[in-house]
């Protein structure tokens, strides 16, 4: 049983701008990566195994990403990280996972004492596994075939994703949501599309936009009093 939780105070650091300026996350705890089929999902979730400041890597393909675990065989011997200021093989840090064994080899790790990210790629096969499972014991299904003890959350999650109310064009848009729009193009313009910034230049650039982004909303609130 679970007496308590201990207060996560240490960064995962992956090394990609993107995650770790804006999608910040601490280690011990859970990123969803969200996004269409082909947008990158499975190369960032590779990056993160390559250059994330964990001990233990476990990857875990589900449904037919399990069948690519042959090219991972290949691809990640060749990739190299730094411990303790030595270069070694990636591969020899990380179990790939082509079953459901995932989670207590993850936690086999973490009880000895390592730092481990466990990846699974991708939530949405894993419920498509369970579909055609149910379909194959004739077993009786749910919405849109899906077993009837799938979880609750992630079934209203994908319903969700499915829903769109309204498209807006920019004019349409309150001056407050112009702000943002323009702040979110000031960072994919300006900031994730150089790498070549020092530390504290990045710091500067975020530091920048944050005082652009509070003035500017203080003033349109002001002037619409």
């Amino acid at each position: 049983s679970v007496t308590g939780k201990f207060t996560a105070n240490h960064p995962l650091l992956t090394v990609q701008k993107i995650l770790d300026a804006l999608f910040s996350c601490i280690q011990g705890g859970i990123i969803v990566i969200l996004g269409i089929w082909g947008c990158g999902k499975t190369v960032l979730s590779q990056s993160v195994s390559r250059y994330s400041n964990n001990d233990v890597i476990i990857y875990t393909g589900c449904n037919e990403k399990g069948n690519e675990k042959s090219k991972d065989l290949r691809d990640f011997p060749e990739f190299m990280m730094e411990v303790v200021g030595k270069a070694k093989s990636v591969f020899k840090n990380t179990a790939l996972v082509a079953n459901i064994s995932n989670i207590c080899i993850a936690e086999y790790f973490h009880d000895i004492g390592y730092q481990v990210s466990m990846m699974a790629d991708s939530t949405s096969r894993w419920a498509e596994a369970l579909r055609e499972i149910t379909c194959l014991l004739a077993s009786m299904p749910a919405d849109n075939r899906y077993p009837a003890h799938l979880g609750q959350k992630p079934k209203r999650c994908y319903r969700k994703n499915k829903e769109i109310i309204q498209l807006m064009e920019k004019t349409s848009l309150a001056e407050t949501d112009k702000i943002t729009l323009k702040v979110a193009k000031l960072i994919k313009d300006d900031f994730l599309q150089q790498n070549g910034y020092t530390p504290y230049a990045d710091m500067g650039m975020l530091s920048n936009m944050i005082v652009f982004y509070d003035g500017t909303q203080r003033t349109v609130e002001t002037i619409a009093q």
